[in-house]
């Protein structure tokens, strides 16, 4: 027994030792670039105050002094459990002997009898440019006499990923900062407005990470201010206007005073020079399938049974998943068969925003209800897409179901059985032998006729107006089929009616991104079907150009604007509150309604 427990310390031991090994971290830490005459820091840094032997690297082509040691202990709770953690570090002031780059090689260490190394590093030394000379004091802050600040010193940049893409291609816009500068705040921020482009904001952290940039010879901190994906809704050449923000920096002045340190917080406005850059149009040969979806993308659809009986439901479900302009797909129109009824599908989504694109999956599931017993298919969809990597067309088929439908529970009257074998067969059992009536009211006495009354005539003529009635719906019915440009422009207001539906719920969940997006799908989805202008094509200038043709008063596109700006904004802004949001729903209802009497009259 007692064996058995000293095997099983022994176990615990080797293992707590073997995780203790596993959680020693050893690493070194150097800035990417400095400046020749630039001194810097060179920290290495264990998690543990066991240490023994430390053995830097040579270094060949710095100056240094070192090394310092210190020693750090934190003690942090989390929900209630307490954490130690203590790091030993060791640090180097390096000045560079040469311009060039150069890497420094691993530090070594012994923890707890075990020795760890460090990663090298590579710092690269570049020569100080000449306008730039003596402008930086030992604190890093700028020293002048008045206090006006160089726009060599912090300025603002947006950079694109790509010079030129697809239309419906994502294409990425980084807002930068590049400061020579302490900055000590950030006030107001303005992004471009990105007009002909569908947008969506890629979070970033809150605090602003600086690293740092050699830029025309010079070493700047930059900091990334907003990242957002655009997506080009038409070709041509485009120039983004400028990004603008107003920055708090502290500057060091000279002071008339002895006890003044000279530290003045000072405020500038700094915009970004204006890009252009080059839109493609897609290639002309276009499937029928396809309708304006460019990325990457497959598609697959199933159902949850084959097997069925009549007046159960069915749930049919498609779904689509990628990276590319995702959010722009919309439902698919299925041929079902006629004997299902069907239903407008419900629409989920799950899509992230990353550097590389809109990644994530759309899903439509279809409810579906057979009435009739039967062998039924539900034919395959045709997906279609641009694959800018590729460069062509790319079409997938979902493969289709065979749906055995049964008999239904179905209940009839006493004496009498319903088989139905489809809509036009009816058959009824126990029909030949029939009660003698007793109720003899409404007997006619032989020799008169109904001929000559006026029941006779409007029974005769009833079946031909009816018939009559009928082919003129079904006409009407086969004209709007073949008109789709009519079908969208009649559907409009019903469909904006429903997404501002969707909208109010997500108002009340707070949800606000869904919110937003919801309000502008249901204002550019109605534009579109009103005006019949392709998704795709759906600018502000198209959507201007098309109502000025309408007569539509100018108070009314103004509010138009208004709402679409509002929307766009949204996407950058912090999070608003409810009562905004709510304003915002009202303004939609009321412009949508304003839209729809005008261009009724128009």
């Amino acid at each position: 027994m007692k064996k058995h427990i000293s095997l099983l310390i022994l176990l615990i031991l080797f293992v707590l030792g073997a995780v203790r090994a596993q959680d020693i971290q050893f690493k070194a830490k150097a800035p990417d670039v400095v400046n020749i005459d630039e001194n810097f820091k060179l920290t290495y840094t264990v998690n543990s105050n066991d240490v023994g032997n430390f053995v830097a690297p040579k270094f060949t082509d710095f100056n240094y002094s070192g090394p310092s040691r210190s020693t750090r202990r934190k003690v942090q709770v989390v929900n209630g459990n307490m954490r130690k953690s203590v790091e030993t570090s060791f640090s180097y002031y390096m000045q560079p002997k040469k311009a060039g780059t150069f890497e420094i090689g691993p530090a070594r260490i012994e923890v707890n009898g075990e020795t760890y190394k460090t990663n090298p590093v590579t710092v690269k030394v570049v020569e100080k440019s000449g306008k730039s000379a003596n402008k930086q004091s030992g604190d890093g802050s700028s020293k002048d006499k008045d206090g006006t600040i160089s726009d060599d010193d912090i300025f603002l940049r947006v950079h694109f990923n790509k010079s030129s893409v697809y239309k419906g291609e994502h294409l990425l816009a980084t807002v930068k900062l590049y400061t020579r500068l302490d900055v000590a705040g950030l006030k107001q921020f303005e992004m471009p407005s990105f007009n002909g482009f569908w947008s969506q904001k890629i979070k970033t952290p809150n605090n602003i990470r600086f690293d740092r940039e050699k830029v025309n010879g010079d070493i700047y901190k930059t900091g990334t201010l907003s990242k957002v994906l655009l997506f080009p809704q038409r070709s041509g050449e485009f120039t983004i206007d400028p990004a603008k923000i107003e920055i708090v920096v502290r500057q060091r002045v000279q002071s008339p005073s002895f006890f003044d340190s000279g530290l003045r917080n000072i405020s500038k406005s700094i915009s970004s020079g204006k890009k252009s850059f080059t839109v493609q149009p897609l290639p002309e040969d276009q499937p029928l399938s396809f309708s304006g979806t460019v990325g990457d993308f497959n598609i697959s659809a199933k159902v949850d049974k084959k097997q069925v009986k009549a007046n159960k439901a069915i749930n049919f479900t498609v779904t689509v998943s990628g990276n590319g302009n995702l959010k722009l797909v919309d439902p698919f129109k299925v041929n079902f068969p006629a004997d299902f009824d069907t239903f407008d599908p419900e629409v989920e989504q799950d899509i992230s925003n990353f550097a590389s694109g809109a990644r994530g999956k759309k899903k439509m599931k279809y409810l579906l209800i057979p009435r009739y017993a039967g062998t039924f298919t539900i034919p395959s969809i045709t997906f279609s897409y641009f694959n800018p990597k590729t460069e062509k067309y790319i079409t997938e088929e979902t493969k289709s179901f065979e749906i055995n439908v049964a008999e239904g529970d179905g209940s009839g009257s006493e004496g009498i059985a319903t088989t139905r074998k489809s809509k036009q067969e009816v058959e009824i059992l126990n029909e030949d032998i029939r009660y003698i009536k007793r109720d003899v009211s409404g007997l006619k006495h032989i020799g008169s006729s109904i001929f000559s009354t006026w029941v006779f005539y409007m029974g005769y003529s009833l079946p031909v107006i009816v018939l009559v009635i009928f082919l003129l719906v079904q006409n009407r019915r086969r004209k709007l089929a073949q008109n789709e440009e009519l079908v969208r422009n009649q559907r409009a207001n019903k469909i904006s009616r429903k997404r501002l539906k969707t909208a109010a719920k997500h108002l009340k969940d707070n949800n606000r991104e869904r919110f937003y997006e919801e309000i502008l799908k249901a204002l550019w989805g109605y534009i579109s079907d009103k005006l019949n202008i392709t998704f795709a094509d759906l600018t502000r200038e198209t959507i201007f150009n098309s109502l000025k043709k309408y007569q539509i008063n100018q108070q009314t596109m103004d509010e138009l604007q208004d709402v679409i700006e509002t929307c766009e904004y949204a996407q950058y802004a912090p999070a608003g509150k409810s009562e905004k949001m709510g304003e915002l729903y009202n303004k939609t209802s009321k412009v949508i309604r304003k839209l729809e009497n005008s261009l009724k009259k128009a």
